[in-house]
């Protein structure tokens, strides 16, 4: 037999390393491998798996949920962050009312607006920051029709901001992972040309079809037109 060897005979005696040295020992099967506490644990588990997998959570909400294991340090997943968060709610009967789908949209110099679905009005609010482990500055949501909308203004050009929502009614304990985006750079203004524009065309370059006018005027970074 090898002197590397590692396994299991028979039920009976089990090879492995251990410390760079080979050792051998008895497998000892448990005496009720199916207790009351592993019975408890895995009825757990099974509601915060299925949830991972059927609540709606976007590929940027896990992703946020892996940014916040490791912003923490942790030797965890994303999952294993969400499976002790959803499994310690239910251990204290607290309620967990699902934060899936956010999204940041209008970014600008100084602010943006964030929206993320959520079944019912929990008192959203969203804590942010410049810093990715000191998130003070919060919003509080605007719930309407299963959304929960946040504005964000006051914000630094050019800055990477971090955030998390969390449901802060009474009893109600549901978060998210942490979320980044960046700011772009305000009041830089440029001329748009007016003129005619043609049906499938952008600008007039032949003999137009159906044309139209439109208005020149000054735009910013983050806006289509702007008259300011």
């Amino acid at each position: 037999m090898s002197i590397s060897s590692t396994g299991k005979i028979a039920d009976e005696l089990i090879f492995e390393k251990w410390k760079d040295k080979q050792i051998v020992k008895r497998f000892a099967k448990p005496f009720n491998p199916d207790t009351a506490k592993q019975q408890t644990q895995r009825s757990y588990m099974s509601p915060v798996v299925d949830a991972w997998h059927n609540d709606g959570y976007s590929p940027e909400d896990k992703e946020a949920w892996d940014s916040y294991a490791k912003i923490n340090k942790i030797n965890a997943t994303g999952y294993n962050m969400f499976t002790r968060f959803k499994i310690n709610a239910q251990k204290e009967a607290k309620t967990w009312e699902k934060l899936t789908n956010c999204q940041v949209s209008g970014i600008f110099g100084t602010g943006c607006t964030v929206v993320i679905d959520v079944p019912s009005d929990q008192t959203g609010v969203l804590f942010f920051g410049s810093s990715k482990v000191a998130l003070f500055h919060q919003v509080t949501g605007v719930f309407l029709s299963g959304h929960e909308t946040f504005t964000l203004a006051n914000l630094k050009e050019l800055t990477r901001y971090y955030f998390y929502i969390k449901n802060t009614s009474p009893g109600e304990v549901a978060r998210t992972g942490i979320y980044t985006f960046k700011t772009v750079i305000g009041g830089e203004y440029g001329w748009f040309v007016a003129g005619w524009f043609s049906t499938n065309d952008w600008f007039y370059d032949g003999v137009p079809g159906v044309i139209g006018w439109f208005v020149a005027g000054w735009f910013d970074v983050g806006d289509w037109f702007s008259d300011s």
